[in-house]
């Protein structure tokens, strides 16, 4: 991300500024909770930009995370790289989101992100049998436990008889 000199001073004149390890609040405007900016006729996420001005660009499919949980939090020190799946185990640990019941979900950390495979039109993704398998063996509403993984009906089955 290449930001030009005025815009990189126009950036940090909306951060409250602290000690290095308090948290250096955003002051201008938010989006979804975390502080935006304007570059260009883009709006970019404050805390990604703070990243990338202290530390070097950011790779692609890759998400900025704080270490403190404040989302206008925008403190460099504050700030690391993760993939998407290590964002979710994140929030499952801290309770923050649903976790998927015992025994159905076989990735392990920093194995490969959510969503890193795309389905074949008119299937879908198992993330319990990791299968792509055709749309009519997944449930009706093709959606179980919480709303970001999908089961075919024969996974949903056998979790039930287990949980009994």
């Amino acid at each position: 991300m290449n930001i030009e000199a005025t815009a990189v001073e126009r950036f940090w004149d909306k951060v409250d500024r602290r000690s290095k390890d308090e948290c250096w609040e955003w002051t201008a405007s938010t989006r979804s909770g975390y502080g935006a900016f304007k570059l260009g006729r883009k709006t970019v996420l404050a805390h990604r930009i703070a990243y990338t001005l202290e530390r070097g660009d950011i790779p692609d499919g890759i998400l900025v995370c704080h270490t403190c949980d404040n989302r206008i939090c925008v403190n460099p020190n504050h700030l690391f790289l993760v993939t998407h799946y290590d964002n979710w185990l994140d929030a499952v640990q801290k309770g923050r989101m649903p976790a998927v019941p015992p025994g159905t979900h076989r990735w392990k950390a920093g194995e490969r992100p959510i969503n890193h495979k795309q389905p074949p039109p008119g299937t879908g993704w198992c993330c319990a049998c990791q299968e792509f398998l055709p749309e009519d063996r997944f449930c009706k509403n093709r959606r179980q436990w919480n709303g970001l993984h999908m089961y075919c009906k024969e996974c949903v089955r056998a979790n039930r008889r287990k949980s009994g």
